[in-house]
């Protein structure tokens, strides 16, 4: 999976933003840092990315699950990813355009809208939708859409913000988790899962063939050699 461009309208304390890895520098460089000051919005770009590809953010993990009164007639849940919507607007969407594992390009596309596009309007259902660019294929469907992601980028939301969201203080959390998880996530990074696969096959062969070893042997027990006399008597 690779990145290659990222635009984002309201979300958070951005206004307009947009991000092109095809374009150098980044195009040129294996490596690049994301800096600033505190607040300068370095957490919201990789929300932008997540939320475009998974309609979730781990943001949302450590936000308390509370309420509020957002108006006379309307309450509204602090841990909802629609409350990145940029205050005072009405419509807020992150666009990325990436290249699968296979090698295709697609886009994937998360909007929010308050009612008639108000900044005073109802919070509206998320609008999340991935095309394949080549065949035009749009999935809306949140469970294909869901599925389709995770085999294009090959993580799960989980191991995703584990790997993308180490430099935001979360290598203690990745460290202090499961090894099964670690190591998943780390043969995932490194391309050496194909190792994990060829041992399970080489485990399922060798326990087929140790049944196959049990089942002679069991039969063999049965079997009893006759000793010289008895040879010679028959002959």
């Amino acid at each position: 999976m690779k990145l290659q461009h990222l635009i984002i309208h309201n979300l958070a304390s951005f206004v307009d933003a947009e991000v092109n890895f095809e374009e150098a520098p980044l195009r040129d460089e294996p490596l690049f840092l994301i800096c600033g000051e505190t607040g300068a919005g370095k957490t919201t770009l990789l929300d932008a990315i997540c939320l475009a590809l998974y309609n979730n953010t781990p943001r949302m993990d450590r936000t308390p699950r509370e309420s509020y009164q957002e108006s006379a007639t309307l309450q509204a849940n602090v841990d909802d990813v629609r409350e990145l919507l940029r205050r005072g607007t009405g419509e807020c969407f992150v666009e990325l355009t990436f290249v699968g594992n296979d090698d295709r390009d697609y886009r994937a596309r998360w909007v929010v809208r308050r009612a008639r596009n108000k900044p005073t309007g109802k919070l509206q259902t998320v609008e999340w939708s991935l095309e394949d660019l080549k065949s035009g294929i749009v999935i809306t469907r949140r469970d294909d859409l869901k599925a389709r992601v995770q085999q294009l980028v090959g993580l799960t939301f989980e191991q995703f913000c584990r790997t993308v969201m180490l430099p935001q203080g979360e290598f203690t959390r990745f460290l202090q988790g499961k090894a099964e998880d670690r190591s998943a996530i780390l043969e995932k990074l490194t391309g050496t899962d194909i190792y994990s696969q060829i041992g399970q096959e080489i485990y399922a062969i060798a326990q087929e063939k140790r049944a196959d070893y049990t089942e002679q042997m069991a039969r063999m027990q049965g079997i009893s050699l006759l000793t010289d006399e008895q040879i010679a008597a028959i002959n």
